[in-house]
Formats: structure tokens, sequence, C-alpha cells
């Protein structure tokens, strides 16, 4: 079982610090500097955000001022059919202290479905906004994670509930958190194989950009893309801008300002940049590619992925490790690692940098999807190129 340590929020708007225990292994997102414009009834502003290391997985807590009128069901209710979601009946919810409203939501963009746990609290006048999210096929392996994660919120300044829950002719069903309901997906017609993509190999153990697309098309960078708006909600980060693309080849030039790089993106592939690294997954959970910069501080490669191993090995006592190399750059390879009780496969690969600092790809896969992992890592890491300004 993963170990958990608090995150705190200090300094929240409304005198809403909070705590809330999380994995250990999680990352807490920066939240957007952004005006609040409380006028629009849908905006919510955010507190915080966390997220899993190996797949769009979320936790988000936002806040606003509560409505004038109404209780907090409708208004969960008619937020999430504003969003575009189905939310079915509305739930009793506890988060730590706090009496709230729950209900499930799911979207589907082709193949990949997403579920979200959306919660709502109100607590003397201000309404606490929480999205669980994550792939349908994950969520049974973090189901328990999010239940703990709600248990263990709490407020430094509670100040109690002014409004209803729910309308008295209206009452709140049983909470479903621990037994979600199924989702069972329409039919939809078996793809045809990619034959053009399985001849594209240039050579054996080399990959090109269309042998590891996921889409024929660049949908995937739009920003108003589905997956991508449920990111920039939760506080995850934004799209960088594309400069070029090449629609037979199926990729895309992007711009992360967090690697002062462009990087060339396979179609079909999400990314978002938080403005400290950039992140390449896919919408089903399988794969992650974590790209940031490392300052070398004088350290070899073999000494800064050296350094890793006791902290993975405190992490993982069972993981085996191994020392290798990928395209000539220096790689860490981590195998029976287990996440919220799935299993998977770590690459820690290092490419040099202009400067004292060293570009490091994280990469976080299923065991069965491992192999595409380390192609799309090889084709992300070969054919970037750092801008002028990452000199120094």
């Amino acid at each position: 079982m993963s170990s958990f340590r608090t995150f705190v929020k200090e300094g929240a708007p409304a005198q809403l610090d909070f705590r809330v225990e999380h994995p250990a292994d999680w990352v807490t997102l920066p939240v957007p500097e952004e005006a609040n414009d409380f006028a629009d009834p849908l905006h919510v502003a955010p507190l915080a955000a966390l997220m899993a290391p190996y797949a769009a997985i979320v936790f988000a807590v936002g806040a606003r001022p509560a409505y004038d009128d109404g209780t907090v069901a409708q208004w969960l209710g008619w937020m999430a059919r504003q969003r575009g979601l189905d939310p079915g009946g509305i739930e009793a919810q506890r988060v730590g202290a706090l009496d709230g409203v729950a209900c499930w939501g799911i979207q589907v963009d082709g193949d990949a479905v997403m579920r979200s746990r959306l919660v709502m609290c109100e607590d003397g006048g201000r309404i606490l906004h929480f999205a669980c999210m994550a792939p349908e096929s994950l969520w049974p392996s973090v189901n328990a994670t999010f239940v703990r994660m709600l248990a263990s919120f709490a407020l430094a300044s509670p100040r109690g509930h002014t409004k209803d829950l729910a309308p008295a002719d209206a009452p709140l069903l049983s909470s479903t958190l621990e037994t979600p309901p199924a989702f069972v997906p329409a039919e939809r017609p078996l793809p045809m194989p990619d034959v053009e993509s399985a001849e594209a190999k240039l050579e054996p153990g080399e990959a090109v950009a269309a042998d590891v697309a996921l889409a024929a098309d660049q949908a995937t960078f739009e920003p108003e893309h589905p997956m991508n708006v449920r990111m920039r909600d939760a506080g995850a980060g934004l799209v960088p801008n594309v400069l070029d693309f090449h629609d037979q080849e199926r990729w895309a030039t992007l711009a992360p300002g967090a690697l002062r790089a462009t990087l060339r993106v396979p179609f079909g592939w999400h990314v978002i940049d938080d403005g400290r690294r950039a992140l390449v997954f896919d919408a089903d959970g399988h794969t992650q590619v974590d790209l940031h910069l490392v300052a070398r501080e004088g350290r070899t490669d073999d000494a800064i992925l050296g350094a890793k191993v006791p902290d993975l090995e405190r992490q993982w006592p069972r993981m085996r490790h191994v020392r290798t190399a990928v395209q000539g750059m220096e790689c860490l390879l981590v195998r029976d690692a287990v996440v919220d009780k799935a299993p998977i496969e770590q690459a820690y690969i290092l490419r040099s940098a202009p400067g004292d600092i060293v570009l490091q790809a994280r990469v976080t896969s299923t065991p069965s999807h491992f192999r595409r992992a380390c192609d799309l890592a090889q084709v992300l890491l070969r054919d970037l190129q750092f801008l002028e300004e990452a000199v120094g």
C-alpha cells in the first residue's frame, strides 16, 4: 500500500486554509494565478491540485462564494450539467467533518473514458468544490485513495454550514463512492489495423512518430479538447502552442515553456505544461512521460541516476533496477513497482542540455504498454530541440 503524507494549503482566499492526505509519490501542481470572476456562476477559484505520477489521475480543490438561493445539491447538479456531464442522482458525501453532496461524471472521447467524482460542500457561505478524476480503466486501483483523501480533508477554520444540502422533497441518495456504478460503453466498430504504421520502422529498435501515434489527426493538441479542458479546470496546466505539424508522419511540434525547447509529439497523445514540467500521456491512463529540467551541479549522468535508487528502494523494497542506455542516453530501468495496488514499470532517461542542466524523462507505464512508452520517449527526446534562451 502507498505511504501517505499531508499537503497543507496556507494563505488561501476567504480563510480556506486546509490540509489533506495524499500518496507520497503524487506531485503538487502549481495553481494558476488568475483574477477570479465570481459574477460568472460557473467560475471556481482553484486552491490546489494533486496528481499521480503515472497517469492522468487528479485530485483538485476549488472554491467560490455560495449562491443566493437553492441548495447545495441543486448547485452541484446544475454545474455538472453546464459542464456537459449527466450527473444522475445526487448523493450524500462526507468530506472530513463536512457534510456535502456528490455525483458521478463520465466523459467519452473515442475509446477513452474518464470517470469523475464531483463533490460540493458549503461552509459559512463558502462553497468547496472537489474533483476526483481518473481514466475509467484505472478507477478501481485509485478508488480507495480518493476515499482516504476526502475523509482526511480538514479546514483550518471551519465556520459551519448555512445552506440546506438538498430540497425537502428530493432527499439525497446514499454515497456509492466505494462501489461506483459500472460504465457500459456503447458498441462501436473495431478499428482497422494500421498497416502503414506497422511498416514504418526504419530499423529494429528505432521508433518514429507514426509507430506510436494514437490517432490520425492532432485533435488532442486542441486547448478545448474535453480532456485538456478537464486538466485545465483542475489546475494541472495548459496545452503548449502548436508550431508545426505533419499529417502523413503523424506528429506536431509543440513549445512547452517549462522545457525551453520544442517537442515533436505523435498524434493522439496529450501534452500539458504546468510551468515546471511537461507531461505527455494517453487518455486511457497506461502511460505518462514526465519531462523536466534538472540542475546538473557538476554531477555526471551516472551520479544523477544513482542518487535516485535509495529513494526508489525505500518506496518499493521489492523493486528491481538496472542501468542501461537508450539511443546513447543514460537510463535507469525500474521493474516490480506497485502504485495503488497496480503494477507499473519506469524508466529514467537523461538527455544533455545547454548549460549546467540536464533534461530528465521519467517514463511510467503499465507493464503491457511499457515497450510503446519507451518508444514514445525515444521519439520525444531524439527530436527535441532546445531554444537559444536555454543556453547558460
